[in-house]
């Protein structure tokens, strides 16, 4: 686990940038704060494979690809 990151849970894990990082009103993503529903996934998911999808309390479901 990073020690530069106070962590709120672990399992799923919570945490959040230490203010003493944050060094400009751009936050990089080495210092963004990291926040999942669950657990996060070992294995990288090749950007060409990522899609967003949105399908609750819309009418026409929506997919947003990454390219």
């Amino acid at each position: 686990m990073r020690d530069d990151m106070r962590i709120m849970t672990e399992n799923p894990l919570n945490a959040k940038t230490l203010v003493v990082r944050l060094q400009s009103w751009v936050t990089t993503n080495d210092v963004f704060f990291n926040h999942n529903q669950g657990q996060i996934p070992e294995d990288q998911i090749a950007l060409n494979q990522w899609a967003l999808t949105i399908a609750e309390e819309i009418r026409t479901l929506l997919r947003l690809p990454s390219t």
